[in-house]
């Protein structure tokens, strides 16, 4: 039996399978670890604990930075969206929208600085249709402030 598929059926059992300083360790529910189980752990200690440490040792993907405006091409549901759109010139049907009610004192500023931290960070909220000889793209701006507008309704 593969390391691998007797780790799976562990899990699967609630058995929880793991390695700390070099050692190998279970958590399992009480009445889990029956004679089979813990003969099956014995029998492949050796090959648990090596894929265990292969896994915990595996390279992580490191995740690039995007520098300067990104030019896309669109996909087919995006295609599908700006033809309903030439279609049906402000047409509504597609938009979600959302209203929150807040009470008490809200401190516009860090509202205003939370969006633009999010929009920061996720291109697709900076990201906009255009049409380049005569096809349609879509272009991820480098950088997109947001500078919503107060109005107070309390008076």
């Amino acid at each position: 039996m593969r390391a691998t598929v007797l780790i799976e059926e562990l899990h699967q059992r609630g058995i929880h399978v793991y390695v700390r300083d070099g050692r190998l360790r279970c958590a399992a529910p009480a009445g889990a670890l029956t004679t089979e189980i813990r003969d099956a752990l014995h029998t492949h200690h050796a090959t648990i604990l090596a894929a265990l440490s292969q896994e915990r040792h595996q390279p992580t993907i490191e995740i690039l930075a995007r520098r300067g405006a990104v030019d896309l091409a669109v996909s087919f549901a995006q295609q599908r969206l700006l033809f309903l759109d030439r279609l049906t010139p402000g047409d509504t049907t597609y938009n979600i929208s959302a209203a929150l009610r807040l009470f008490g004192d809200v401190d516009f500023g860090a509202v205003v600085a939370a969006l633009n931290e999010i929009v920061r960070r996720h291109d697709v909220l900076r990201t906009r249709f255009v049409a380049r000889e005569g096809e349609a793209r879509q272009e991820v701006l480098d950088r997109l402030e947001l500078a919503p507008s107060l109005i107070d309704l309390g008076a």
